[in-house]
């Protein structure tokens, strides 16, 4: 069976809203708003065993609801399907910090909606590599949303077109220092030396001002 691991901040069992978050070997978190709003981290991992399968979309619109929920790692397992569309809505995932969807099926585009105000306020990084998004990268990323994110690694899926030149507009990414879209088909490289930050890319890039930015493999 995969590595499931539920970090509680308070123990509330008792309580009507307090019953089960996984069965063993099936994927299974109540809908319910008030269901585990204690629930801090929720890493569901193979570490060697089966990898657990299923529509992602079913499982992601469920862990939407977990209100106090700070880190999210699903790594390494099987899910296909699309990303919910609850993702999109600033009432939820209020406290996520972490989201680590590495090493999955997970089929879908990039979607502009989590720019919106308020959606991810809190959010430090996003993995979603090795899946197979699909499509160009958001310009309205950053804009608006992902005030606090400090890494995103996009490496090893199927997106398509170039960085876009917005992303270099000073103060569009606050807290931004690790970008890693390699194994992409990514053009406009340029954009990574006028953002400043750690970039990686398919091919190594030089820049005039700051050669050590743009790398071919991610930082450790």
């Amino acid at each position: 069976m995969a590595r499931y691991v539920f970090e509680l901040r308070e123990q509330r069992c008792g309580e009507s809203c307090c019953g089960y978050l996984l069965l063993d070997g099936d994927t299974h978190i109540p809908h319910h708003p008030c269901a585990h709003p204690q629930v801090k981290k929720l890493i569901i991992n193979p570490d060697g065993f089966e990898p657990l399968q299923g529509n992602f979309n079913n499982v992601g619109r469920a862990v939407a609801y977990l209100q106090g929920m700070e880190e999210l790692d699903l790594s390494g397992n099987a899910f296909s399907g699309k990303m919910p569309a609850q993702w999109a809505d600033p009432e939820n995932l209020q406290s996520i910090k972490i989201i680590r969807l590495k090493g999955n099926q997970i089929e879908d585009t990039l979607k502009k909606e989590w720019s919106t105000k308020g959606v991810f306020f809190y959010l430090n990084v996003l993995d979603l590599s090795d899946n197979k998004f699909s499509g160009p990268l958001p310009t309205s990323w950053g804009q608006d949303g992902f005030p606090q994110l400090n890494k995103l690694i996009l490496a090893g899926n199927q997106l398509t077109g170039s960085l876009p030149l917005d992303w270099g507009t000073e103060g569009w990414w606050p807290a931004f220092n690790v970008l890693d879209v390699s194994r992409n088909q990514i053009s406009g490289r340029e954009t990574c030396c006028i953002m400043g930050v750690m970039c990686c890319v398919s091919v190594p890039f030089q820049c005039s001002n700051s050669p050590h930015h743009i790398l071919s493999t991610p930082p450790p």
